[in-house]
């Protein structure tokens, strides 16, 4: 896995194996400050973004919660957003756009308090605070210590780890839970359902539960635990601390992402992909059945009939293409062949008869 992919999201047994490194670190302010990412980004979903400015007054010790909001930043992040603004056509200058704009949460969905349910969530928080209090940490910092960390982990490849795959962790993790869907939605600050609807695909958890009830199986669902080990009990229950001599990854990191959402722009590009495959493959097969069922008197009462020439030699190619696939004994070119072989004579006798066929 590579890029934005998300087919290589640690399992439960990973992500546990990943606290208890982060735990075991010899230096005490990197394991605070891994374990503290590991956590608000691989189990409450916290972007990056939302990560390199959280501050201590989003953390609310009486009600345990973090209320993730907007206040007045230049870190290099949120300059570089604001440069990607100016070029895109925002007629303000840098300056402005950064005091009008940042930090703010990606969305208005963005902005929403995430409930701390466990102590080794809230002491992961306090911890934090207590020792770095309200200095920045940029982004650049934060995929350092990510790429540096999947170095030192045997079961995570550096290149197809990095921040936003932690968020992706909290979704696939809870998803499989069979957490509802509007509670997902709000944890993680989406603007669209899509997003949700795609990790939970991606999880198998909907296929899986539909299985449990064909064979008449009760599904048992995932229970999370309520008191998991915090990073001080894993530390105190290490065998030997590791000292690491450097924290520079191999390869550098970026100051800034290339977007805002890593694992969002994934999904993004495969429903898009999804969308557009649809879109042109079976839009013109749904326009062609439409016209065969109900604009057959249309097409009759068009001079010359309804085909002509050309889309009888497209219709004569398509089905030699079905019959070589066929003959290969597989099944997704026949369905795939036949899907573009009508889709394409479809459109050429929609050319055709478009005057026959358009209203009055």
């Amino acid at each position: 896995m590579s890029g934005d992919s998300l087919d290589n999201v640690p399992d439960l047994e990973t992500y546990r194996s990943m606290l208890a490194l982060a735990a075991r670190i010899e230096d005490r302010e990197k394991s605070i400050e891994l374990f503290f990412l590991l956590i608000m980004g691989g189990r409450r979903g916290m972007r990056p973004g939302e990560l390199a400015h959280f501050q201590p007054s989003w953390y609310d010790e009486e009600r345990g919660v973090v209320e993730i909001s907007t206040y007045d930043c230049e870190c290099g992040l949120c300059r570089s957003y604001a440069k990607k603004m100016v070029k895109n056509g925002d007629p303000r200058p840098v300056e402005t756009v950064l005091e009008e704009e940042y930090w703010q949460p990606k969305t208005d969905a963005g902005k929403r308090t995430i409930p701390l349910k466990t102590d080794r969530e809230i002491q992961a928080v306090e911890e934090y605070f207590d020792c770095f209090g309200d200095a920045d940490i940029s982004y650049r910092t934060i995929h350092r210590r990510i790429k540096r960390f999947a170095e030192l982990h045997d079961d995570l490849v550096r290149e197809d780890f990095h921040p936003h795959m932690l968020r992706a962790t909290a979704a696939t993790h809870l998803a499989w839970a069979d957490f509802a869907q509007p509670a997902l939605e709000g944890l993680f600050g989406w603007g669209d359902r899509g997003y949700g609807n795609a990790y939970v695909r991606r999880t198998g958890v909907w296929v899986s539960r539909e299985f449990d009830r064909l064979f008449g199986w009760t599904a048992e669902p995932m229970t999370l635990r309520g008191d998991p080990p915090t990073r001080r009990e894993l530390r105190e229950q290490a065998d030997d601390l590791i000292t690491v001599d450097t924290w520079t990854p191999a390869v550098d990191a970026p100051s800034a992402p290339a977007h805002r959402d890593a694992e969002e722009a994934y999904l993004d590009t495969e429903n898009a992909d999804i969308t557009t495959y649809t879109s042109n493959v079976y839009g013109p097969v749904s326009a062609a059945f439409s016209r065969l069922l109900h604009g057959r008197q249309a097409w009759d009462q068009t001079p010359g009939g309804p085909f002509d020439v050309t889309a009888m030699v497209v219709f004569a190619l398509g089905a030699v293409g079905l019959a070589i696939a066929a003959s290969w004994g597989d099944t997704w070119p026949v369905v795939l062949g036949g899907m573009f072989g009508f889709g394409f004579a479809a459109g050429d006798v929609d050319g055709q008869c478009s005057d026959s066929l358009s209203p009055n």
